[in-house]
């Protein structure tokens, strides 16, 4: 049997694109940027958005409410779990996207909430945030 030119060299391109594509991802990807919420998020724990309408479930966020404050109180050793940021209370679940691009979710740290407007305690996406979006410190 006379194997084909193309044939032959599948493989061989196969593997430059995914060692390529590791490599970009390693490199460039969005690994360093949103994540999953897990006991400890890690970069390695990506999650990427869905992309369906605006039903509140990873889409373009088009209704969303995203709202800037402060850290008051978070859980222990893991983000699931209730946080306290500015004057309400919000849930973070295994499905919320959390970005630390601005530095670590730390007390009093600023940061953007994001929540659909059918479940506004609900946090869709928690990221930390340059201090200049949020104004004074909790007490202040």
């Amino acid at each position: 049997m006379q194997t084909t030119h193309s044939q032959a060299h599948s493989p061989k391109w196969l593997i430059l694109v995914v060692t390529l594509t590791l490599l970009a991802t390693a490199l460039f990807g969005t690994s360093q940027r949103a994540y999953a919420a897990a006991a400890v998020p890690s970069p390695q724990s990506a999650l990427l958005k869905d992309g369906g309408g605006d039903d509140g479930g990873g889409d373009d966020h088009g209704d969303d409410i995203k709202v800037y404050a402060r850290v008051v109180s978070r859980p222990d050793g893991t983000n699931i779990g209730s946080w306290t940021i500015g004057d309400k209370n919000y849930t973070v679940n295994e499905q919320t996207i959390i970005s630390t691009l601005h530095g670590p979710l730390t007390i009093n740290g600023c940061v953007e909430v994001e929540v659909a407007p059918s479940a506004p305690t609900l946090a869709k996406e928690l990221g930390s945030e340059e201090d200049s979006k949020c104004s004074t410190l909790p007490g202040d």
